[in-house]
């Protein structure tokens, strides 16, 4: 119960923070086949992303859980 309501807190902050800057959030995390995509980790969960420029558009493509060290 207390991971879930991380991931919830972790996800809720994600969408925030894309909704009011998606350029300025995150950091590039480009692939061979993805050269625009990014990354924004808050933890426990990392969000891979792309921002259509002209309308500022997210889409998150994926999240991966990060294991604490």
């Amino acid at each position: 119960p207390t991971q879930r309501v991380g991931i919830t807190n972790a996800s809720d902050n994600i969408d925030s923070a894309l909704r009011n800057d998606p350029l300025n959030q995150g950091n590039p995390s480009p692939t061979p086949d993805e050269a625009d995509r990014r990354s924004i980790d808050r933890l426990p969960l990392r969000a891979y992303y792309f921002v259509s420029v002209p309308d500022l558009r997210v889409s998150i493509v994926g999240y991966v859980l990060l294991l604490s060290p």
